[in-house]
């Protein structure tokens, strides 16, 4: 091949690479703008707060006005932060049961985060703090346990594939074992049978933990990896509208 044909290869794939990257901007320009659309849809609006740090929330609430809204805080695990997932769908669901819902979408990994998230809900006008849900996926489902204790008035905590995060210190089991014995509230645990085995022996060692030291458990078992609770799931979804209807009529 010619010094003039390995030029024009050269050339050829620079274009081609270039005509790629345009496409994909434009790919995820659009995927931006449709989130966007979605949330004004549903009416989600992001928050900036403060405690010990800043991090940002989405909220929205439901249709029909009240005085004061029950709570939905959903504590999501890191997959949504690296790709950007978007949970409009979850709004929307939430807000159709009649409960305010919301997202830390900010450092939500950081106990500091939800901690400040639950202060927000208790010092507002609007959400009732003692119809106030703590749901955590993954890792977020241990950091649920950990500040539970600092809001007693919380109505009902339930975890979804909770594992742990760190082996010694504040987010580890070992902080946990002592911190259980503090939390009040009762506990669902949504149980990932199918997932791997160091998920399974996470899961297993916060549940066990769980029933020693906290008797008001119920462990709900299903046959998926915990990726499955990451999707619109018409079965995990009803049997949550099921359970948040129960509690609801909990004293």
């Amino acid at each position: 091949m010619s010094r003039q044909d390995n030029t024009r290869l050269n050339l050829f794939c620079i274009y081609i690479t270039v005509v790629w990257m345009y496409y994909k901007c434009i790919v995820w320009v659009l995927f931006l703008l449709i989130l966007l659309i979605q949330q004004k849809v549903v009416g989600i609006e992001t928050l900036s707060l403060s405690y010990a740090g800043n991090f940002k929330v989405q909220e929205s609430l439901p249709p029909l006005k009240k005085e004061s809204y029950p709570v939905i805080v959903y504590n999501h695990d890191p997959y949504h932060d690296w790709v950007s997932r978007d949970v409009s769908y979850l709004h929307k669901i939430f807000n159709e049961w009649g409960f305010a819902t919301i997202f830390p979408i900010s450092k939500h990994r950081k106990l500091n985060a939800l901690h400040g998230t639950l202060l927000y809900v208790r010092n507002s006008q609007e959400l009732d703090i003692k119809n106030t849900y703590l749901i955590g996926i993954g890792s977020s489902g241990l950091l649920s346990l950990l500040v539970a204790p600092h809001f007693p008035k919380l109505k009902h905590i339930i975890l979804i594939a909770p594992h742990g995060i760190d082996t010694g210190g504040h987010l580890s089991l070992l902080n946990l074992k002592k911190i259980i014995p503090k939390i009040k509230q009762p506990i669902t645990v949504f149980f990932s049978k199918k997932d791997s085995l160091w998920r399974l022996r996470e899961q297993k060692k916060i549940v066990v933990l769980l029933e020693q030291y906290n008797k008001t458990i119920t462990i709900i078992p299903y046959n998926v990896n915990h990726k499955w609770f990451r999707k619109n799931q018409a079965r995990y979804i009803n049997k949550l509208k099921t359970l948040m209807v129960e509690y609801a009529h909990e004293n």
